[in-house]
């Protein structure tokens, strides 16, 4: 902030010099010569007042403002007066008696001028510190919103993985193992996307489609899902967990069986992904729609964009958009 006010004070004090001088010279009460040595005298004096001010910032807390303008006009009125009773030179003359008021005004009027534009520098440095701290509690905002996702992730999720890796080594010992390496992958990826606000959508897609494979072995053929994204959409970026956490919303708020199973279509057009199932309700519960709450929040952090829900009695989609980015990468 001081670095800032003293290069403003440099490059202000010639220009304010002009400023305070040039209308006598219009009005041909001095001449070209005075005018130059009088603008070089005025910019030196005009540069001390601006430190008098640096100064009083630094002195003066916020709440004392009013003090520190005080003490500005106080202490530069006072060393200008002295200044110019001592230096007749700097004095106007009319009718050949040399006259204060013009030099008064003027220092009145620069000074004030200083103090403007130290006010506005330093509500611009407040502002840009309150938006820089506003910024800084986004991101931790949006990282305790994915340390929420996780957590709720993990505890339900780990409990009916190994329940199932559990009876299928005494079931099938080969398929446990395929299962167990597809959890590791699923773990693997939850663990090392954890610093990452966004990734690309092959990325994210190949986490989803782990997490499905691990549900098929609960559930069987009691859900299915279809994707359809074309190649050149799995280069763009998506919100992690964001594609795993709305299948994992709709296998979590619908009651599938064998007989009635659950249908889960994800495409995308361009940059528009849809994830879309028929509406198979669990009698007796209301979703909350935390999860959804929170992806809403992350997903708008990062975009500035909401998701978009869109519901019938038969059906129940979800629509973002893909962040392009041509060369994207983790």
């Amino acid at each position: 902030m001081r670095k800032n006010l003293l290069k403003t004070a440099l490059i202000s004090s010639p220009l304010l010099a002009i400023y305070g001088i040039t209308p006598l010279f219009s009005l041909y009460i001095i001449d070209f010569t005075y005018f130059i040595y009088t603008v070089i005298a005025l910019t030196f004096v005009i540069l001390f007042f601006w430190l008098i001010n640096i100064f009083l910032i630094d002195f003066f807390s916020n709440n004392k403002q009013w003090k520190r303008y005080l003490f500005s006009f106080l202490i530069i009125i006072s060393l200008s007066l002295a200044l110019l009773y001592n230096l007749k030179d700097f004095r106007i003359r009319q009718n050949n008696e040399s006259v204060l008021y013009y030099p008064m005004l003027l220092v009145f009027e620069i000074n004030f001028l200083i103090l403007i534009i130290c006010n506005l520098m330093m509500l611009k440095h407040k502002k840009e510190s309150t938006e820089l701290d506003l910024q800084k509690l986004k991101l931790n905002y949006l990282e305790a919103q994915k340390q929420v996702l996780i957590k709720q992730l993990q505890p339900h999720f780990l409990f009916n993985t190994l329940s199932t890796l559990k009876s299928l080594i005494r079931q099938n010992p080969t398929e446990a193992e395929n299962y167990s390496v597809k959890l590791s992958d699923f773990l693997r990826y939850s663990i090392k996307s954890y610093s990452y606000d966004i990734v690309i959508l092959e990325d994210e897609l190949k986490f989803t489609m782990d997490y499905i494979e691990l549900q098929k072995v609960r559930f069987e053929n009691a859900f299915s899902v279809n994707i359809d994204i074309p190649k050149e959409s799995l280069t763009h970026r998506i919100p992690v967990y964001a594609l795993q956490s709305l299948v994992e919303n709709a296998i979590k708020h619908n009651a599938f069986t064998l007989k009635k199973p659950l249908h889960i279509q994800i495409q995308c057009e361009e940059t528009i992904l849809t994830v879309s199932n028929n509406k198979l309700a669990k009698r007796g519960q209301e979703s909350t729609g935390t999860g959804l709450i929170n992806l809403n929040k992350r997903y708008q952090m990062i975009t500035g964009k909401e998701i978009i829900i869109n519901e019938t009695p038969e059906t129940f989609s979800i629509v973002l958009n893909l962040i392009y980015d041509e060369n994207s990468t983790n």
